[in-house]
């Protein structure tokens, strides 16, 4: 086999000329073209459905294109499969971390490098001293080879996928999503490495539903919209702005990207008083009708404790939840939202608030089968108005594909957080607890995502909007309370709340 030169640092690594690729019912990628040179880190953005998971599979030998051409180092390459892309130098790390659980740290960095065949191992102690080297290159010095993949954190599960693709000669990385499940410092310690790789001269493609972090790190970014390359900046010498990605992603007015608009405010309809538990101290906080009560805090704050405490899910030490003027005491999230009209949605949509393998007719009623059974003791459900109910709801809330019978966990994460928000319209509410709403959907299903809370608003619920994102707390929120450490540390109406101000005492 002849050897290839080095590349030099201008020279590019991959090109995609004319990719095209088609599914049943969709054209996914309509003639996108591409390239990125050595070293350098391309920022890939765009909506759900766009095309950028599919030009990554392409990439990555998961799909073949059925037009257009793959060159690789100056070579017209077809990548058979995932395997053959590693072999290539192509490391694809994905937004879900698929690593054994019962092997060691030096084990799983070790898993794969045999596709290197200029590393060989042969003893464990090896293994375990080029793991070592490799992750204190990655900043992971302290961390123990022989601990177990199970007891890591996410960052740490990242960083060893990294250490692997190091292991192996990666000359490509591909990043998908990598920060969705990182905390602020995690985040940016990732974005600090991706720099750090970018002087050794590793090539990467950075996905992310978070532009300014792409913004912060990218030397050029392309933006897909329905299956077309629609935009590419160049990062370098003028610095792309937030708003000039958006557009191109969109198609939309800037304007909307935060729907806020002006609703009387009723009567309280929550109140918290003096609220503990073992990760709250002592909060209190009022809402009132047609509100959206903005929550803000870092990691670690106690902003996901919050909502869990008041449906049941969390033990309260003590403290009062006044609903109308009247104390309850709830149990559990079904009590919550049946007897009290108070709906949690949780940050955790998958795990916690869906059930993935069931429809979305089923996933939109599941909060609502007492209002539609015909017989309350036979649980029978009055299917008409129930296809009624959803149809609906499908439409108002432009879930996408509008069918019914369509398993959840093959939506979009955009609409899958519709689907599970559309249970807030499924029946009489007071009050919505949105835990971070918009994490982990793109640009297009944030924005249909607020328009939800501020149509909420209107209808007379109290909103309580619990976020780390600042941007979207200053762009919803009629008011503002930040938590740190477990406790409330101040409030501010909107037009007092500042950036720095939020981040000032949330960093308390």
């Amino acid at each position: 086999m002849s050897v290839q030169k080095p590349l030099e640092k201008d020279e590019y690594v991959l090109i995609l000329e004319d990719i095209w690729k088609r599914f049943p019912g969709v054209v996914a990628l309509k003639g996108v073209s591409l390239s990125v040179k050595r070293g350098e880190i391309l920022g890939l953005v765009g909506e759900n459905g766009a095309g950028k998971s599919t030009l990554l599979k392409i990439v990555f030998g998961i799909y073949k294109p059925d037009k257009g051409r793959i060159i690789w180092k100056g070579r017209e390459v077809s990548v058979e499969n995932p395997i053959h892309a590693l072999n290539m130098g192509i490391f694809y790390v994905p937004q879900e971390l698929l690593l054994p659980t019962n092997m060691s740290v030096a084990e799983a960095i070790a898993i794969g490098v045999e596709f290197n065949r200029s590393w060989q191992f042969v003893k464990y102690r090896d293994i375990e001293n080029r793991a070592r080297e490799i992750l204190s290159k990655l900043g992971l010095g302290d961390l123990n080879p022989k601990t177990k993949i199970r007891d890591l954190t996410t960052a740490e599960k990242q960083l060893v996928l990294i250490a692997r693709a190091l292991a192996m000669k990666a000359e490509l990385l591909i990043f998908d999503e990598p920060t969705s499940s990182l905390s602020i410092s995690e985040t940016h310690k990732f974005l600090n490495l991706m720099l750090e790789l970018k002087k050794s001269f590793i090539t990467q493609i950075f996905v992310s539903h978070r532009i300014e972090e792409v913004l912060s790190v990218a030397d050029r970014i392309i933006v897909l919209r329905d299956g077309y390359k629609v935009a590419e900046f160049d990062n370098t010498e003028k610095k792309v702005t937030l708003d000039e990605v958006i557009k191109a992603m969109i198609a939309r007015d800037i304007k909307e990207f935060y729907p806020k608009v002006k609703v009387e405010l009723g009567d309280i309809v929550l109140e918290v008083q003096n609220l503990e538990t073992e990760n709250l101290h002592d909060i209190s906080f009022t809402v009132r009708r047609g509100e959206i009560l903005g929550i803000f805090g870092l990691l670690g704050s106690g902003i996901y404790d919050l909502p869990k405490a008041i449906v049941g899910l969390q033990r309260r030490i003590r403290g009062k939840i006044i609903l109308e003027g009247r104390e309850i005491r709830i149990a559990n999230p079904t009590e919550a939202i049946k007897k009290y009209g108070i709906l949690y949605v949780p940050e955790d949509r998958r795990n916690l608030g869906l059930f993935s393998i069931l429809p979305v007719r089923h996933n939109v009623t599941i909060s609502s089968l007492d209002l539609l059974a015909i017989d309350k003791i036979l649980n029978t459900i009055n299917m008409v108005k129930e296809s009624s109910m959803v149809s609906k709801l499908i439409k108002a809330l432009n879930i996408i594909p509008p069918d019914p019978s369509r398993k959840v966990a093959y939506l979009s994460g955009g609409n899958q957080q519709k689907v599970l928000i559309s249970r807030a319209f499924s029946r009489p509410l007071r009050v919505v607890l949105l835990s971070e709403p918009t994490v982990g959907i793109d640009v297009g299903a944030k924005v249909e995502v607020r328009r939800l809370m501020v149509n909420m608003a209107k209808q007379g619920f109290g909103v309580v909007l619990i976020s780390s994102d600042y941007n979207e707390i200053l762009g919803m929120s009629d008011r503002v309370i930040i938590l740190s450490k477990g406790r409330k540390v101040a409030e501010f109406q909107r037009e007092e709340a500042t950036p720095d101000l939020l981040l000032k005492y949330a960093s308390r």
